[in-house]
């Protein structure tokens, strides 16, 4: 993983990202101690709607779970590095776009679950160079809207989980990359959990 991350010039942990969402595609298996290899199928295009069509809410959620740690720690990694006069000022948004999630916490379920998502696809716009990444989370969001509107009773009434967006919000602002992956992957996995529970 170090060797494909030098030569793509990112983070191993964006390396990682990429290659679990490739195998979430179906254009890589991985085997865990043994390595990741290319899938060759009929067409990269077959494999991407084979992929897409039979991936389960679960499979879309770690999807997104990768998407939104690596997007928040390059968010929060382009505030600590780059000059003031330089860090976009729609960043300052991502607190208007957590307390909008909060107060929609009592509006029909659809309106939460947008709002929800309006956080973290902000997050994923804000990222340099991410328009690819923002693309496969619209993409990600559309196909768990069912599930995320049947959990949302779940998670609009879950308070930690709001204080969770409220804290990566503000770590981001703060150039904090490890607090923003932890604060990621914390809500990520609240978020999975109402998901699954709702299904089951």
């Amino acid at each position: 993983m170090k060797r494909l991350a030098a030569l793509c010039e990112v983070s191993v942990p964006t390396a990682h990202a990429a290659v679990q969402i490739l195998a979430s595609l179906g254009f890589v298996r991985t085997s865990p101690g043994i390595g990741s290899f290319v899938r060759l199928g009929s067409s990269p295009m077959t494999a991407v709607s084979n992929g897409w069509i039979s991936a389960k809410p679960r499979e879309l959620m770690r999807m997104r779970a990768m998407i939104d740690r690596t997007a928040s720690i390059a968010l929060a990694g382009h505030v600590a590095t780059a000059h003031p006069y330089r860090v976009p000022g729609a960043i300052g948004a991502l607190a208007f776009f957590a307390m909008e999630r909060w107060g929609s916490r009592s509006a029909w379920p659809e309106m939460f679950v947008k709002a929800d998502v309006a956080f973290h696809r902000e997050i994923t716009r804000l990222v340099p160079d991410g328009a690819a990444t923002a693309a496969v989370y619209d993409l990600v969001s559309q196909r768990l809207d069912r599930p995320m509107v049947a959990a949302a009773d779940l998670l609009s009434d879950d308070d930690e989980l709001h204080e969770l967006h409220h804290a990566l919000a503000r770590a981001i602002l703060d150039g904090r990359r490890n607090r923003a992956g932890r604060l990621a992957t914390r809500i990520a996995r609240r978020e999975a959990a109402a998901v699954d529970s709702s299904d089951g």
